[in-house]
């Protein structure tokens, strides 16, 4: 079983916003519990690339970087 080095606690909260012409628009947010750090997505796909800025993950890889190693 593959264990995590760094394990991360979210909080992914989803709402929907009213938009143009009976149009319904995601909204959302992510908090990093351990460091505080919160950013907002308007999409899916927003949500994926935040959630992989939030963590320093890079897409194709199994896990996390190391503390202090840095992604290409």
């Amino acid at each position: 079983m593959h264990s995590l080095q760094n394990p991360y606690t979210l909080i992914i909260r989803f709402w929907h916003e009213p938009g143009g012409a009976e149009e319904v628009v995601l909204r959302g947010s992510i908090e990093h519990v351990q460091s505080g750090a919160r950013v907002f997505f308007q999409s899916y796909e927003d949500l994926k690339t935040k959630l992989f800025q939030l963590l320093e993950w890079t897409p194709g890889t199994s896990h996390s970087p190391s503390k202090g190693e840095r992604t290409p």
